[in-house]
């Protein structure tokens, strides 16, 4: 199925990886939410920066605002490590036609990165 995205870190990626499906869709609703707000204008560049970096989790904490619709406390700290270092794998190596949005790319690093998750029930 991922052999035809042009992925050459994808073994690195494969699962399992220790995130929860359900924190994953919990990110992806939030990134979304922040998008339908449309006040967090994020460029691609400095989301690829972030991630080249492994702290877009950090880059997300400072700019997006903290309140009961985008609360990343959820998250753990071994959440954060483990989702920058999905993305770090993950970005460059997919064609996934987002070319405008920083927010829009992190929601489809997102999904893609839930596509490999478990939950706790599933054990």
């Amino acid at each position: 199925m991922h052999a035809n995205l042009g992925c050459e870190n994808y073994e690195k990626m494969k699962p399992p990886h220790p995130v929860w499906k359900s924190k994953l869709a919990m990110l992806a609703w939030m990134i979304n939410k922040a998008i339908d707000n449309g006040n967090y204008d994020l460029s691609i560049e400095e989301v690829r920066k972030a991630t080249e970096q492994e702290r877009i989790m950090g880059f997300l904490r400072e700019r997006l605002p903290t309140h009961h619709l985008l609360d990343l406390s959820l998250l753990t700290k071994e959440d954060d490590a483990i989702i920058n270092e999905w993305f770090f794998n993950t970005n460059g190596n997919h064609d996934i036609h987002i070319e405008n949005k920083g927010l829009c790319l992190l929601l489809a690093w997102t999904i893609e990165m839930m596509q490999h998750a478990g939950d706790p029930d599933e054990t």
